[in-house]
C-alpha cells in the first residue's frame, strides 16, 4: 500500500470516527445534557478559527484560552457549576477563547505555522482592544503545546503562559502565577 493510499485510508477512518462521535454528542443533547456555554461573541474570525470574546471586568486582566484543535471550546464551558470560562470571569479576569473550526478536506490546510500565526493575530487583536495590555495565555493538551511555540517565538507579546497537560518536559517552563495578572 502506498503512502498516499494509506494516508487516505487513515482520513477515512478518521472522518467516519469523528461522525460516529457526533451522532453520540446529539444523542445526548437530545436529551438535555449538551453542553451550556456562557454568551460570547466572535470578535475576528480566518479560515480556520475564530476568536471568541467572554467579556469581563478588566481588560488589564486578559486571558486567552487556547484550545487544543482535535477539542471542541465547550469543554471550558460545559455548564454553570463545572465551567472554567465562569470561573475566570468570576475572578475578574477579561476571558477569550481561541477557537479551531473543524479541517477541512484539503491536505495540508493547517500546519504548526498556520496554528502559531493564528494566536499571533488572536493576541495583537486583544492586545489593540486592550490599548497595548498583553494577555495571558493558558492551553490544554496540543493547545498548550500549540501556546509554548508561540510563547517560544514572541515572549515580548503576552504577559504569562500557563500550560495545562502539554506533552513538554522542560526545566525552562516555570510559571510564576503572582505574575500573571
Amino acid at each position: 500500500m502506498t503512502d498516499t493510499a494509506l494516508n487516505a485510508f487513515r482520513r477515512v477512518q478518521f472522518d467516519v470516527s469523528d461522525i460516529l462521535r457526533r451522532a453520540q454528542g446529539d444523542v445526548v443533547g437530545a436529551f438535555g445534557l449538551d453542553p451550556k456555554e456562557s454568551p460570547h461573541q466572535i470578535i475576528t474570525s480566518r479560515a480556520h478559527w475564530r476568536l471568541r470574546d467572554y467579556g469581563g471586568d478588566d481588560r488589564s486582566r486578559s486571558l486567552l484560552i487556547i484550545v487544543a484543535p482535535i477539542k471542541r471550546p465547550y469543554i471550558w464551558d460545559l455548564a454553570p457549576s463545572i465551567s472554567a470560562i465562569r470561573f475566570c470571569l468570576h475572578q475578574g479576569l477579561y476571558v477569550q477563547l481561541l477557537e479551531w473550526m473543524p479541517a477541512s478536506p484539503n491536505p495540508g490546510n493547517c500546519g504548526l505555522d498556520e496554528y502559531v500565526l493564528a494566536i499571533s493575530e488572536a493576541v495583537a487583536t486583544i492586545t489593540s482592544a486592550a490599548q497595548g495590555v498583553k494577555p495571558s495565555l493558558i492551553g490544554h493538551s496540543l493547545g498548550g503545546t500549540l501556546a509554548a511555540i508561540y510563547g517560544a517565538f514572541s515572549p515580548q507579546s503576552i504577559k504569562g503562559l500557563v500550560l495545562l497537560g502539554a506533552p513538554l518536559a522542560s526545566s525552562h517552563l516555570r510559571v510564576n502565577f503572582a505574575t500573571l495578572w
